[in-house]
């Protein structure tokens, strides 16, 4: 089963697109296309439009139960905390591709569901971002290849946003309080 971005990237190299310029659309590193452009599943994905539309559909499917909360089938089979892991992620995926055109766009729900997507990825991995700086974080889920350096810049850029508003705000009451003191 392809993810959201290994089938958007499916679709864009069918299309005549290079791997570069796939790779910068979907914010992900050319080396990720790479390696996807191996397996034989993304190979039939770019040459077929129909495996394409059945991935589409598996993981509409897939959303649905997610949303619906029957997980019932997933309890069906014993899973180890790997592959839980790997489901989570990618639910994690199909939520993330969900909102990254809007994130793209610059709106504040989206960059703030995008921050909460990159939490919950945190705490899925063990990083917990109530003892380890938000930066730091984000410098491990690249290292360790959980994120693209494009949402890395994303996250910062968030980070370094709310840090401004912040300290505007905290200027600001200064002045009140300064201005109310006789």
């Amino acid at each position: 089963m392809l993810t959201p971005s290994q089938l958007k990237a499916a679709e864009l190299l069918s299309e005549g697109r290079s791997q570069a310029e796939t790779a910068r659309q979907l914010g992900i590193a050319t080396k990720t296309v790479e390696r996807w452009k191996k397996k034989p599943e993304f190979q039939q994905a770019v040459a077929s439009p129909e495996i394409r539309q059945e991935c589409e559909r598996e993981l509409k499917k897939q959303a649905e139960l997610i949303g619906s909360g029957n997980l019932a089938l997933a309890a069906l089979t014993p899973k180890t905390k790997t592959e839980m892991r790997l489901d989570e992620l990618g639910k994690l995926d199909i939520a993330e591709a969900a909102i990254m055109e809007r994130v793209e766009a610059g709106d504040l729900r989206a960059i703030a569901l995008f921050l909460k997507i990159s939490e919950r990825r945190c705490k899925l991995f063990g990083l917990d971002l109530s003892t380890i700086p938000v930066l730091d974080a984000v410098q491990v889920l690249v290292s360790e290849r959980m994120i693209t350096s494009y949402q890395a810049r994303l996250i910062v850029e968030g980070v370094e946003g709310v840090e401004r508003k912040i300290k505007d705000f905290e200027q600001k009451q200064a002045k009140i309080l300064d201005s109310n003191e006789p």
